[in-house]
């Protein structure tokens, strides 16, 4: 009597066994530790046609014109080719200001010539809906030298129409700085318009109007001047069936093929101790950061294309401009951006992809258990 009780609970035992094994494989598979990947794959072809005007010969390196930006590998694989005047060249990477460049061989022009410079990219934006909050990640691309607090010629908060509203407003917080944009939209104190060139904060102020980045520069200069680290962030939209094209000062042509150029503004949030996007434009909302934070970078239709933490791009933009006229050049610039696909993946090792063979072992360590006792009965 004794004996069969005993049979009895060790098979209850073996089947509490099984259970909670199947039970906690379960749960195990179901968590983090099995991540889930969601990538959308683009092209982007980059066109530059420089045309030389002049009756000299023209090093296109005196113009840094062999000199192409790099977009980010932040949450992006990323892979290119080069070609100059269709032939594919070997390029060097350089890195200017935390900004990485290909840099293609100088080419010298003769009078009323010119080189097309191509480049192609293929970029897989993945997860971008987990872009942020970020935790640190970002860093990795910002040279730890710099300050991302201070003033400068761009984001200068000592400029007297950026440091009255500072001593007014009385800002505490990013979220304060937010809402206050908010009034002045309610208020028709500031409209979206694009300038080319861009404006500079207090000119944004002082017009009332301004774009993605110039109103993102604006909301910079007033969070460095709390002492907020901020800085830009810019990247491709990709929007379909969408053509744009500008034309600057007669030498510079911007084409654009479902591709929208962005702005916004990546800050750090003291209160969840993280980098957040702050979108001035395109504010998107997402579950995983604060009611104020968001934007179209947390879109897998967005590809992050490169960060500004330093120097004055406005100010170098229009020195560009000016010399261009000076050495006789044009340069038309051709964007298009293409889907080519989207898919789902999981990390190689995933408890899920192992749960056959865990219960598999499970089944034969009870089974042998079993085959012993009943081995021992016999004996």
């Amino acid at each position: 009597m004794e004996e069969n009780v005993m049979k009895k609970l060790a098979l209850t035992v073996m089947l509490l066994l099984l259970i909670s094994s199947i039970a906690a494989i379960a749960s195990l598979a179901s968590t983090r530790f099995c991540a889930k990947y969601s990538v959308v794959r683009y092209m982007v072809k980059q066109v530059y046609i420089i045309e030389y005007h002049g009756d000299k010969k023209f090093n296109t390196s005196k113009l840094m014109l062999n000199l192409f930006s790099i977009p980010l590998n932040f949450t992006q694989k990323i892979s290119y080719e080069a070609y100059v005047n269709g032939t594919k060249v070997k390029v060097d990477e350089v890195n200017i200001n935390d900004t990485l460049y290909a840099k293609v061989p100088p080419i010298i022009l003769d009078e009323q010539s010119n080189v097309n410079h191509t480049l192609v990219f293929i970029i897989d934006v993945i997860n971008a809906e987990s872009r942020y909050p970020d935790y640190g990640t970002i860093a990795r691309y910002i040279n730890e030298t710099v300050s991302l607090t201070e003033s400068t010629r761009l984001w200068n908060f000592s400029h007297p129409i950026i440091s009255s509203v500072i001593k007014e407003e009385k800002f505490r917080s990013l979220k304060g700085i937010v809402e206050w944009f908010q009034y002045l939209r309610k208020k028709g104190l500031l409209k979206y318009k694009t300038h080319m060139p861009p404006l500079y904060p207090w000119e944004v102020l002082k017009k009332g109007e301004g774009d993605c980045d110039e109103q993102a520069n604006l909301f910079i200069t007033i969070a460095r001047g709390m002492n907020i680290p901020a800085f830009l962030q810019y990247g491709i939209v990709y929007i379909e069936n969408y053509t744009y094209s500008l034309t600057v000062n007669d030498v510079y042509e911007y084409v654009l093929v479902n591709t929208g150029w962005h702005g916004w503004v990546v800050a750090y949030d003291e209160d969840i101790d993280a980098w957040i996007p702050i979108d001035m434009t395109l504010h998107i909302k997402s579950e995983s950061l604060p009611e104020y934070a968001g934007g179209a970078v947390m879109l897998n239709r967005t590809i992050i294309w490169g960060n500004i933490v330093m120097g004055d791009y406005i100010g170098e933009f229009n020195k560009f401009i000016k010399e261009l006229k000076e050495y006789n050049v044009t340069v038309k610039e051709y964007d298009e951006t293409r889907k080519l696909g989207s898919w789902h993946y999981s990390e190689h090792v995933c408890l899920s992809d192992f749960v056959p063979t865990f219960l598999c072992l499970q089944v034969i360590s009870i089974s042998y258990i079993w085959y012993m006792g009943r081995k021992r009965e016999l004996l």
